[in-house]
């Protein structure tokens, strides 16, 4: 138990530091809370959600991890060979020793190294590798909602919103349908981006936009995928900063340096991001990128954000009616709930109307989450045949993106800063019993997300780990750093499961395998993945330079 005894810690320290802010708002017109009710509302909805979402999925015996026999061991294979290069253990973080004796194969998918510290922690505690993942995705959810509730808290002032806020965007229900990504876990970066907007928002000092970048680099580091779909909707924050605040910038510009300035704080973060995407820029001149077409069928339809996984206390009704109108559809279970989504529309009409009645609010900075929120959904939103996507598909990188549905997480920040916003105005009212207001609605929440158990894309650690010791028993005598092919006789389920107890057998026992699984693979690798045998792996092998492997095989 010492990982929970670190994330006590840590929990505490974060807590203390961020009620170091200023607690009073005379234009909010929302009363001083001291720093033990901050610190105490802030742990009560970090429980809630580790009790209602985090322990659901991995049980309170540790027994079960996010995911399935497939992404959700590749993720652990990826974070522990990570672990493995920070330690000195492995020469090179591209180079994993599966699919031999292809180069650079962490190249085709993500590679997890942002996060892979917090995952170290616990192997350096002394914890397995599957123990310290469950750990990891307890920690990361943490931060997940910790960082939105410094985010929010910041904004309105009001630890009660922030709380709500945060567990909107760390534990709603539409996260659900991202259970098997754990790609997607670490999303802390997203509310500290725009936290450092807001800072910016205030007299655009360049230090905050720097560090608001600097957030989004990070986030690539931890999830290329979020860092892509992050980008656009940060952009879009920079930009309409930039509009409402054009004359203290016209005045900037004026100034001797500024803009130097400016462009070093993109240029030094550019610099900070290449190591990470120059592979994997390589890599897509090998494999080329999607097509646009391939791709259209993921990006969300408006029936997507109302349309929910099998599995809710409440919402199973919604779960069924677009199962057959939309290809993978697993993959559009994108509802929130009802709370997120009636507030995030209540937010968008109440902005509307202030805007064509030109009454103000306290913080223009309202006004650049409303925009950026409305067209971060309008651009990956398809209609029919028609999406708005097919603009930012054109500028780089973003047509390595294969599944657009993702978009989700970054979206829940803009649903959990609606719920905040909306209930911030209930709290302003003459409301005598206001703590009571807040606990229902917070129940109301945690009823509205609640999720069975049962329900959630999981597996059972044991059996992951017993698959595993029967490889481990057919290899432990096989000498360290050598070359193995497994080749299974009989195949009874999916080919990916064999394939990847191959490739964790190999990375415990500090062999090179020729197995393999990523979310995509090299061009001549496809009968292999799909037939390991003796035929395929002449095949694969044939097709390097003619150096002759002496493999081992396994069946």
């Amino acid at each position: 138990m010492t990982g929970f005894f670190f994330l006590n810690n840590f929990i505490t320290f974060f807590a203390y530091h961020q009620t170091q802010n200023s607690l009073n708002n005379i234009n909010t017109g929302v009363p001083a809370f001291s720093r033990l009710q901050t610190y105490s509302v802030c742990i009560v909805g970090l429980l809630a959600g580790i009790y209602f979402f985090v322990f659901k999925v991995i049980g309170w015996d540790f027994a079960y991890y996010p995911g399935d026999l497939g992404d959700g061991r590749f993720n652990m294979y990826v974070l522990e060979h990570a672990y493995k290069f920070l330690i000195g253990k492995e020469k090179s973080l591209w180079d994993a020793p599966f699919m031999f004796p292809e180069n650079n194969i962490i190249t085709y998918s993500d590679n997890l190294i942002g996060t892979a510290p917090l995952y170290g922690f616990f192997r350096l505690l002394g914890s397995n590798r599957e123990l310290s993942f469950q750990y990891w995705f307890v920690l990361v959810c943490s931060l997940n909602y910790l960082c939105g509730f410094v985010f929010f808290k910041t904004v309105f002032k009001n630890p009660f919103s922030a709380t709500l806020g945060a567990f909107v965007f760390a534990f709603t229900m539409s996260l659900q349908s991202q259970m098997s990504h754990a790609q997607t876990f670490p999303r802390f970066a997203i509310p500290i981006a725009f936290l450092m907007m807001y800072k910016f928002y205030k007299d655009l000092n360049l230090v905050y936009l720097g560090f608001a970048i600097f957030a989004l680099v990070f986030q690539f580091y931890c999830a290329i995928y979020l860092g892509f779909l992050l980008t656009f909707p940060l952009v879009l924050a920079i930009c309409l900063v930039f509009v409402y605040k054009w004359k203290t910038t016209y005045l900037l510009i004026k100034e001797k340096y500024w803009l130097l300035k400016f462009v070093l704080v993109g240029v030094f973060n550019l610099l900070l991001l290449l190591p990470l995407m120059l592979p994997y820029y390589e890599r897509s001149k090998t494999v080329g990128l999607n097509s646009y077409e391939n791709i259209f069928n993921t990006i969300p339809t408006v029936g997507s954000y109302f349309f929910s996984q099998k599995g809710s206390l409440i919402w199973d009704f919604m779960s069924t009616y677009l199962i057959e109108k939309l290809p993978s559809f697993w993959e559009h279970q994108l509802f929130s709930g009802a709370i997120a989504t009636l507030c995030f529309i209540a937010f968008l009409l109440i902005i509307i109307i202030k805007l064509f009645r030109s009454r103000k609010e306290d913080s223009k900075f309202i006004y650049v989450i409303f925009f950026t929120s409305v067209l971060s959904f309008i651009f990956f939103l398809r209609i029919n045949n028609y999406s708005l996507y097919a603009f930012l598909f054109k500028i780089p990188g973003f047509a390595s993106l294969r599944c657009l549905t993702r978009i989700i997480n970054i979206q829940v920040l803009f649903f959990g800063f609606s719920v905040s916003y909306i209930f911030t105005i209930i709290w302003k009212q003459k409301i005598k019993i206001k703590y009571v207001t807040f606990i229902l609605f917070f129940s109301l929440l945690i009823i509205d997300s609640y999720f069975y158990a049962d329900k959630i894309y999981k597996k059972e650690k044991s059996v992951a780990q017993n698959r595993e010791s029967k490889l481990i028993e057919k290899l432990k005598n096989v000498p360290k750093n050598s070359v193995v092919s497994y080749e299974p006789l009989q195949i009874e389920n999916s080919i990916i499961d064999y394939q990847i107890d191959a490739m964790l057998a190999a990375q415990t026992l500090d062999l090179i395998c020729l197995n393999g699984y990523s979310s995509t693979s090299p061009p001549n690798y496809g009968k292999y993945w799909e037939h390991p045998d003796s035929l395929s792996r002449a095949e694969w092998l044939n097709s390097f330079s003619p150096i002759e492997y002496k493999v081992q095989i396994v069946q």
